[in-house]
């Protein structure tokens, strides 16, 4: 999912600025997205703010989301740019909600496990793709992300799938594993790479 970075910058020192954005591109990262960092929007730093306002906002535009910095409703820019992502049916993440989410670390867990069975990364098998393998890892991903308690409309939202996509991936999944033994040898690595 394509993420742009929302947060406060004027007033602030622009090592700070500099550093927590980077930080927020590591995060997103780590979890499977793409970040937008809009401090590379291409314009020279002494751009007025309308400016940047312009260039930002047309990049949000093309963005599925947006991460939402601590502090951002300090900034009247970050409160314009949540303010076009809700009017515009983008989904919303705030840092605290992600920095503090239980279930990331769990999550991390699994992207690992199936890394190290398939080395793959999250970000090869959750690209919209006909691909009947990356078929497959994503309805392992799935499957084990609704075992953690994951719930299917916050699942969809994670691998960029409609809801309708993730139910029948998890619907199909244990038919798989009774029918397709490829499937269930990867399947069942993934489970016991995930019990140690």
């Amino acid at each position: 999912m394509k993420v742009y970075i929302s947060g406060k910058v004027t007033d602030l020192p622009i090592k700070e600025v500099i550093e927590t954005f980077s930080c927020a591109e590591a995060l997103l990262r780590e979890q499977g997205h793409e970040p937008v960092n809009p401090l590379h929007n291409g314009l020279p730093p002494e751009s007025t703010w309308e400016e940047h306002m312009l260039r930002d906002i047309a990049t949000l535009i093309g963005c599925d989301a947006i991460f939402m910095l601590d502090g951002w409703m300090e900034s009247k820019g970050a409160r314009i740019e949540q303010f076009i992502s809700e009017t515009t049916g983008k989904i919303v993440l705030f840092e605290n909600a992600i920095r503090h989410d239980p279930s990331l670390e769990a999550r991390r867990r699994i992207e690992i496990a199936i890394q190290e069975v398939t080395g793959l990364r999250t970000q090869d098998y959750l690209i919209k793709s006909k691909d009947r393998e990356m078929f497959f890892i994503r309805m392992i991903f799935v499957n084990q992300l609704s075992a953690i308690g994951i719930d299917q409309r916050t699942i969809s939202l994670l691998i960029d799938h409609s809801r309708q996509a993730v139910g029948y991936m998890l619907r199909k999944y244990e038919e798989e594993k009774r029918f397709n033994g490829k499937f269930a040898r990867l399947a069942n690595t993934v489970e016991e790479f995930l019990k140690r």
